[in-house]
């Protein structure tokens, strides 16, 4: 099992809770019978769903990520953050057999917001192993999700940091 740094782990545990948070919002509105939300549907999912679960840990895909491209520990946090937002909306799409997907597109968005020397799209699709392809649509689709605010407030990062 791969060592992960503070980062990492904070940014897991995040992620986490994220899912947790938007498991309880999906469960919510399920017991609501009047409310039909996609999310609650099974036949309607997201770019960020897939048939398969992840193949790796959400702790050693993030690890993965810094390992290939060595962000700055703001980025991953500022990614975790965004996932966070993500699994707060109304339509809440955060799972566990998706983290992988959404947090690489968040990580994509804060890469890019942060980062004056971003690289290619294909090297960041060939580092997390998706498609050309899927990883610019998930990164659009990830911006559409954050209504493209990628400002992360130092209480958001803070969050993150203290995260348990």
């Amino acid at each position: 099992m791969p060592r992960h740094t503070t980062c990492v782990t904070q940014v897991s545990t995040a992620l986490s809770a994220a899912v947790r948070c938007a498991n309880s919002r999906q469960q919510q509105r399920s017991a609501d019978a009047t409310h039909h939300s996609s999310i609650t549907d099974p036949r309607v999912h997201t770019l960020f769903h897939r048939a398969a679960g992840p193949k790796l840990p959400v702790a050693d895909f993030v690890q993965r990520l810094k390992s290939y491209f060595s962000p700055d520990d703001a980025v991953l946090r500022a990614a975790a953050v965004y996932c966070r937002r993500a699994s707060q909306r109304d339509d809440a799409f955060l799972t566990e057999a998706n983290m992988n997907r959404v947090f690489f597109a968040a990580f994509l968005v804060a890469e890019k917001f942060l980062d004056d020397h971003a690289k290619p799209l294909q090297e960041y699709a060939d580092g997390a192993l998706f498609s050309l392809h899927d990883t610019a649509a998930l990164e659009m689709a990830m911006l559409h999700v954050l209504d493209f605010n990628a400002f992360v407030d130092p209480r958001e990062d803070a969050a993150i940091q203290g995260a348990k």
